[in-house]
């Protein structure tokens, strides 16, 4: 379903609940679970939307994991927060890149060969050599000892074999992440906003309930100026809500109500009123069949044109 803002009816529940997030200074984080069509992601929508109206001091960022593919990796959704939270945040996470980068790095670069085989040899059989499959081509490059394949490093040690660093890496980003965005909140209020929790590939999931959203959890005392709404089919902490409920909120995003049928299907559309209730049964008050129904039936007008 298109997410149309000027369409959008009731949630007023919702909305104060959010206000309440705000407001209250305790609890930092907001769950949204619901049935697919629901409405929740023009409800994060009409939230953000508020947050930008209504609060210029907030800085807001979105995760969505259906409308963006490219949020694939932990890596990639730090860098989607880089490109939408304050340049602060992106200078440090970029110098402690570059940290990492000088740490693992030894000698001088060179473009690898391009070569044609489906697998390289590094090393000697035996004495700690390495096959992998797939080229080596000349976007790949060759560090001392080390192969850079796809921007992944693999370190080779001829001693002792193969020392995949690529963990050890990813947690001294997560570290350097933790540290900027704390050191953001200390002086910005920052909401950022989750959506379509249950698309994120697993490694994905696992990394934001870990690193991500465990922060105001973990680091309550720093996070007076950190927010996050979470909303999917499936959302984290549900069978954790009683150990964190003075942090978190779960709400369940209901049908919508007869009256926020008619607000649509009348004030919105201009649709006949006397198909409403028809309408609120056929849909069951899910938005996402309300808004289907409704442009089928604009489409059948003026297909049929206007009749006496």
């Amino acid at each position: 379903m298109t997410c149309n803002l000027l369409e959008f009816v009731g949630r007023q529940l919702e909305i104060e609940l959010f206000a309440e997030l705000l407001a209250e200074g305790h609890y930092r984080l907001l769950l949204l679970q619901g049935d697919g069509g629901i409405g929740k992601s023009c409800l994060l929508h009409r939230l953000r939307r508020d947050c930008r109206r209504e609060r210029s001091e907030l800085t807001t960022a979105m995760l969505d994991f259906r409308l963006d593919r490219s949020l694939a990796s932990p890596k990639q959704v730090i860098d989607g927060l880089r490109d939408q939270l304050s340049e602060e945040f992106d200078q440090q996470m970029m110098r402690a890149e570059a940290q990492v980068a000088r740490d693992y790095s030894a000698g001088s670069v060179e473009s690898a060969p391009a070569l044609a085989a489906n697998a390289v040899a590094v090393g000697a059989p035996g004495q700690g050599g390495i096959s992998f499959g797939g080229n080596v081509t000349a976007q790949d490059i060759i560090v001392g000892q080390k192969v850079i394949i796809n921007n992944s490093t693999l370190i080779l040690n001829p001693g002792a074999g193969l020392d995949l660093l690529e963990a050890e890496i990813e947690q001294r980003r997560n570290r350097a992440m933790r540290r900027a965005l704390l050191d953001l909140v200390r002086s910005e209020q920052v909401m950022i906003f989750v959506d379509h929790f249950e698309e994120a590939p697993e490694p994905v999931r696992r990394w934001l309930i870990q690193q991500l959203l465990n922060i105001p959890l973990v680091d309550e005392d720093l996070c007076e100026n950190l927010w996050i709404v979470v909303s999917g089919k499936q959302v984290p902490y549900q069978d954790q809500i009683d150990q964190w409920r003075h942090l978190l909120r779960f709400h369940r995003l209901p049908p919508l109500s007869n009256e926020e049928i008619q607000a649509f299907w009348i004030d919105k559309r201009q649709l006949d009123p006397a198909q409403v209730m028809v309408i609120a049964l056929a849909s069951g008050g899910n938005p996402g069949l309300l808004f289907m129904m409704a442009n089928n039936m604009q489409n059948a007008t003026r297909k049929d044109g206007p009749r006496d």
